[in-house]
């Protein structure tokens, strides 16, 4: 299958106008990296993502009319691979990453991490080069009236590749739960910027269990989720929040930012739709940001 969300991806940037641009227009992006205590927060200059940083969720958006995940909405030249009995394997239009796919479900249902990981543990087999994510519905979706996951490549990310760094700085082994999920590794980490959970294991059951303990507990949680397969062992890190966007979105003249944190960011690139913002922003500034975003711990 692999092999085919590979091919889909080459046919859509061939026969696909607006993919083809997009892609083009973000092998020339302007990037630049901030430094902190030995690892990296990638700034990326992309505008045709301000769709995704200005979404709403307005009442129309929530009309199956409206929405843009729907499979009767899609354009024409917009296709497919199915993904198991629910969801559809789609290249995503305007781009963050040089591979960047959207699984969209086939059913007009909110977007909610309940019962959804086993999805995401299934896919981050079949897609083995990539990060399988999520972004909840006050965390950054730009589409949280219709359940989607997103998945980029591994190495495009900066928390992957600083992964094993911050994990050894960072740290903090936790034997919550342990006894009773045997298979389970559990860690926090804090690395002075963020603060997030990390589940470690190679049995998906347990993995899942161990998550929905956690964060299923009648309410949908805000979370960011990104998790990747590797060597028979699966890697999921969640980043709590307890907010959506910092007081800089929402400032006016030159204190803005026009900045909303999802998953990507959370993991280390910050996708920048407007070139005075990516010019302008600075470490001071992303500390300030994340810190108003991190949850609580």
């Amino acid at each position: 299958m692999y092999q085919q969300i590979l091919e889909l991806f080459n046919d859509q940037l061939l026969n696909w106008k607006l993919a083809r641009d997009n892609y083009e227009a973000l092998s020339h992006a302007k990037t630049r990296k901030i430094g902190f205590d030995g690892f990296d927060i990638a700034i990326q200059f992309n505008q045709e993502r301000i769709r995704s940083t200005c979404a709403k969720k307005s009442s129309l958006e929530k009309s199956h009319a409206a929405c843009f995940l729907c499979k009767e909405n899609l354009p024409e030249e917009q296709k497919g691979i199915p993904f198991e009995k629910d969801f559809t394997i789609l290249c995503n239009p305007y781009p963050v990453f040089s591979k960047h796919l959207t699984i969209a479900n086939n059913k007009h249902i909110p977007q909610s991490i309940a019962g959804n990981i086993p999805v995401m543990l299934r896919l981050s087999k079949v897609l083995p080069d990539f990060i399988v994510f999520y972004n909840g519905p006050e965390c950054g979706a730009s589409a949280p009236m219709h359940l989607h996951f997103q998945a980029g490549p591994k190495q495009e990310f900066p928390l992957y590749n600083d992964f094993n760094v911050l994990k050894n700085r960072f740290g903090i082994l936790s034997d919550t739960f342990l006894p009773r999920f045997k298979f389970v590794r559990h860690s926090l980490i804090k690395d002075g910027l963020r603060i997030f959970h990390v589940f470690e294991g190679n049995n998906p059951d347990e993995l899942s269990a161990f998550f929905d303990l956690q964060y299923n507990k009648g309410k949908e949680p805000n979370v960011n989720v990104l998790l990747w397969f590797e060597h028979d062992h699966w890697t999921i890190c969640i980043f709590e929040r307890k907010q959506h966007r910092p007081s800089q979105y929402y400032a006016e003249g030159e204190k803005q930012l026009l900045i909303s944190p999802a998953a990507v960011e959370m993991a280390g690139l910050f996708v920048i739709p407007r070139l005075v913002d990516f010019e302008k922003i600075s470490k001071e500034d992303l500390c300030d940001i994340y810190e108003q975003v991190n949850g609580e711990q």
